[in-house]
């Protein structure tokens, strides 16, 4: 976790000069391939391919530079995608009034899973507006309940 660290540290004035944010940043094993995924957003959420290509480029020249990683890997610039995953507390507070996707580890009134418009973020809850059939309902979850949080899109 320290090079990921490092890694963060090196690249944060590309990620400024960008104005783009750091969503996550972490290595990952794909047909025997190392590869060191770094996704990035718009402070809107948003990202578009020809930023993704600019910064990669940017972050390839210092990590060609600076050389922290001592094995062979690719670099993989890439958007956070729609529906994607809410890992800190920090992003699941800036998600409060969006519509999410939570996995319980925990049935809530029977169901495994809720999709609904994140209200509230509390110390050890959140609160979630969902439909039940043709009903608006609340759900007040406890965060050690939670398995999995994310972005979701509404169909």
């Amino acid at each position: 976790m320290e090079l990921i660290k490092r890694i963060e540290t090196m690249i944060a004035p590309v990620l400024k000069e960008e104005n783009v944010q750091l969503w996550s940043c972490g290595f990952k094993q794909e047909n025997g391939m190392k590869i060191l995924e770094i996704a990035i957003t718009f402070a809107d959420g948003d990202m578009d391919i020809d930023t993704c290509a600019s910064v990669s480029e940017k972050i390839s020249e210092i990590l060609d530079e600076e050389d922290p990683i001592d094995s062979e890997y690719y670099l993989e610039v890439c958007s956070a995608g729609a529906e994607r995953p809410l890992t800190s507390m920090e992003q699941i507070m800036n998600a409060c009034g969006q519509y999410v996707h939570v996995d319980l580890l925990t049935p809530y009134k029977g169901m495994d899973s809720l999709e609904g418009y994140l209200e509230s973020v509390e110390i050890d809850t959140l609160k979630l507006e969902y439909m039940d059939k043709a009903s608006k309902r609340h759900a007040t979850i406890a965060h050690n309940t939670i398995q999995l949080i994310r972005l979701a899109v509404k169909m």
